[in-house]
């Protein structure tokens, strides 16, 4: 795998994350998801936890459950991302004419898996901000953020070991899907 095929497949892959239009356009189309997403679910939970008798809202699960569905949104956004480039590459008819080379398309797949993945962490992180000024100025609540060391390590182990996860997964569902649709003899 080169790493001019990477780098060439991370800027297709950017390009078609932010649709083919202005990066800043793209950027905030793809906020607007995870930060409708992180309001919802806080919602959910503020309104049926003060409708309870007694109410039983607590600050401290509400950041849990806003953390939590950011961060769900982020594993969304790039775990599939390599079916889909086997379906685009299908039903566009990119593969027959672009990917037949001596090279494997392992490289592209790749390549904006990890596009989308730095795109989904940077739209997540802008949407948890967002919502966070966004709830607790609504909910008239101080949400306790706990912010250590400790914290952000293990935070950066935990995508680092998650963008390997959902390659491998992303591979194997794209090579089932190459399977099932009996296109593996128009790749390399």
């Amino acid at each position: 795998m080169s790493l001019r095929a990477m780098v060439a497949s991370i800027r297709v892959g950017w390009y078609r994350e932010f649709n083919w239009t202005n990066p800043l356009t793209g950027f905030s189309l793809r906020t607007v998801g995870p930060l409708a997403s992180v309001i919802a679910a806080s919602t959910v939970y503020y309104v049926g936890s003060t409708n309870n008798i007694p109410p039983s809202f607590d600050p401290s699960r509400l950041a849990y459950i806003l953390i939590g569905a950011a961060l769900y949104a982020h594993v969304a956004a790039y775990s599939w991302v390599p079916t889909l480039a086997i379906a685009e590459g299908k039903w566009t008819y990119v593969f027959p004419q672009v990917y037949i080379s001596p090279h494997s398309s392992l490289p592209y797949l790749t390549g904006r898996t990890l596009a989308s993945f730095v795109t989904s962490t940077l739209t997540v992180i802008v949407s948890l901000v967002l919502s966070f000024y966004v709830l607790s100025s609504v909910f008239h609540t101080n949400i306790p953020f706990i912010v250590s060391p400790l914290s952000v390590g293990l935070l950066f182990f935990a995508m680092l070991v998650n963008i390997f996860a959902a390659l491998g997964l992303g591979l194997l569902l794209s090579a089932y899907a190459l399977f099932a649709t009996k296109f593996e003899w128009a790749l390399p």
